[in-house]
């Protein structure tokens, strides 16, 4: 069985597991609904995605990413570039 950070969490959770290179990792993603559909302003985040990742035992990270677009190609590389975190 493939260790899990997020197994049990409820199906409808934000928290959701993340595949690291090395350790284990878990993502919750949270957005400002009053924010949503209303302009982008600089410095004012319409979402995070705030996490958890343990790369070797005894080193626990923490991980906050300010974004507009959850969903959009920016979150989703800086997701990809956490994935490939490691610790030597």
């Amino acid at each position: 069985m493939t260790p899990s950070c997020s197994r049990n969490w409820p199906p409808a959770s934000p928290v959701r597991d993340i595949k690291l290179t090395q350790g284990l990792g878990a993502v919750a993603t949270f957005t400002d609904a009053s924010l949503v559909g209303k302009p982008v302003k600089p410095g004012n985040a319409k979402a995070i995605v705030s996490g958890l990742m343990v790369l070797k035992p005894r080193v626990l990270t923490v991980v906050g990413m300010f974004m507009d677009d959850a969903q959009g190609p920016d979150a989703g590389k800086m997701l990809q570039a956490l994935e490939t975190l490691t610790l030597d």
